[in-house]
């Protein structure tokens, strides 16, 4: 008895095909498992075992013959794993999980609305910045598990299907348009919301389009390029410019990105490279399966790449929270001290000269009491930019604490010490500070001091320049004194 033969089925090849063999009741049974096993596409295998079982006992008791549910479940289950064996890699994973495409895309939809949820949970607890680009990738995420609702809802007829084609699709590309925001935001760049929503609409429309004049192919490519040059984009935001220094992460994403990008493009121009173009999401080919699994596989590795990411920008931001001024972007005290420490071991090894320039606002307290705080903290920023613009850039600049401030000038003799200083003096005066409607006046009392033998010791060279800084403003501010 011939119970399983090579075939095809509906015009498609099929590597293991029941047929009815005339009166042979029992491997019509085993046909009409197969049957149903092809056709309930949303069953589980057991289910479909239950109404294989229950057609085949139908035909055994017509004919007086035993029933043997067991010997159909035995036989389906063979058929199914011989189709795993012909099958393209994802489709045979699914096989012999005992998975059909919708059971993957409920999972994948409780996924990333799980995912979605965990994050925009957690994320008011981080900066501002940070924050945002987390409410993106969380609605991005929410988007992209809708998409694979939409076709659960088609497979089980609550849904249209040109409903179901057409919102997944639009939904995905928007999903991935609000990754390339929370890239921009974690990045700090700027970027234009009525772009991408007419990148988003523009979507919507061309699927409606091609939806109702029936160009199959011709929705399949667009819909493919679009999302191709959406993964273009957030894999040159990852890795143009080149990302700070110690952050591959970044790197390793916009890679990631960018393959997604390219297996997006092979598909958009699918009719060129199959006999038989894609038509439907559920056409059986290399190319949807290499799709698949490079969006299956982007959707786990793109969230650990995020989560990576958030914890480098956390990072930065804590380090740029313990190593700057809040207020004036520059080195504070502390950081300001090891490196200087640093920096003279390096010249007593070298036999080099240092100097340090200690630089306070002349009249500070003037300007807080006639202007208030905010002018005071302005008058800061404003003086800090300044002298940062007239510093070198192996310069260490720190703001001591109050309007004080401290520069360390590497490999710099006293008598180049004091022409920076005086620069630093005439740049600081001519500046034009302005708060609101008022024109204030900035000046600066600097004091210099180098170090060109042993010790090469902080305390003592930070001593030297204090007392300098001491008698410049006593001998009338806004000047330069040496010690």
């Amino acid at each position: 008895m011939r119970r399983l033969s090579p075939g095809a089925e509906n015009g498609v090849a099929s590597p293991c095909v029941i047929e009815p063999s005339g009166n042979n009741l029992s491997a019509n049974a085993l046909y009409l498992a197969h049957r149903v096993g092809t056709c309930f596409k949303l069953r589980k295998s057991e289910q479909a075992l239950c109404e294989a079982a229950f057609f085949g006992r139908q035909g055994f008791q017509e004919s007086g013959e035993p029933v043997s549910a067991h010997f159909a479940a035995v036989e389906f289950v063979a058929c199914r794993r011989r189709e795993a064996d012909g099958a393209f890699p994802l489709q045979a994973l699914l096989i012999r999980a005992d998975m059909d495409p919708y059971t993957l895309y409920t999972l994948l939809t409780l996924a990333s609305v799980g995912k979605a949820g965990v994050i925009l949970l957690v994320a008011p607890q981080y900066p501002a910045r940070i924050t945002r680009a987390m409410h993106s990738w969380a609605l991005g995420g929410l988007m992209t598990g809708m998409n694979f609702a939409l076709f659960i809802l088609a497979g089980r007829a609550l849904v249209p299907e040109p409903v179901a084609l057409g919102g997944a699709v639009t939904l995905a590309i928007g999903g991935t348009l609000l990754v390339f925001v929370a890239v921009q935001e974690l990045r700090e760049r700027a970027y234009s919301k009525f772009a991408l929503l007419g990148v988003f609409v523009l979507t919507a429309v061309s699927n409606v389009y091609t939806l109702y004049a029936g160009y199959d192919k011709l929705r399949i490519s667009t819909n493919s390029a679009w999302a191709a040059a959406v993964f273009f984009m957030i894999a040159s935001a990852l890795l143009r410019p080149a990302p700070p220094s110690g952050r591959s992460i970044y790197r390793v994403t916009g890679v990631l990105a960018l393959a997604i990008s390219v297996v997006l493009a092979i598909r958009a121009v699918n009719p060129l490279i199959l006999g038989a173009p894609i038509v439907h999401p559920m056409d059986e080919n290399w190319v949807q399966q290499l799709t698949y699994s490079a969006m299956l596989v982007g959707n786990v590795l793109g969230s650990l790449c995020f989560g990576l990411i958030v914890a480098e920008e956390l990072n930065a931001e804590l380090h740029q929270l313990a190593s700057f001024d809040s207020l004036t972007r520059i080195y504070n005290r502390r950081v300001f001290e090891n490196l200087a420490t640093d920096e003279l071991l390096r010249a007593r090894s070298k036999r080099e000269p240092v100097s340090l320039l200690m630089i306070d606002i002349d009249h500070f307290k003037q300007v807080n009491d006639r202007h208030g705080h905010a002018a005071g903290d302005a008058a800061l920023v404003r003086v800090a930019e300044t002298m940062e613009e007239s510093l070198r850039h192996r310069d260490l600049f720190c703001r001591y604490g109050g309007e004080e401030f401290g520069v360390l000038l590497p490999a710099t003799t006293q008598e180049q010490a004091q022409r920076i200083a005086d620069r630093l003096r005439l740049a600081t005066m001519h500046a034009g500070f302005r708060y609101g409607e008022e024109a204030i006046s900035l000046t600066v009392s600097i004091g210099v001091t180098c170090i060109d033998r042993p010790p090469y010791d902080l305390s003592l060279l930070k001593h030297s320049a204090d007392r300098a800084l001491y008698h410049a403003k006593q001998n009338g501010r806004n000047r330069v004194a040496v010690v």
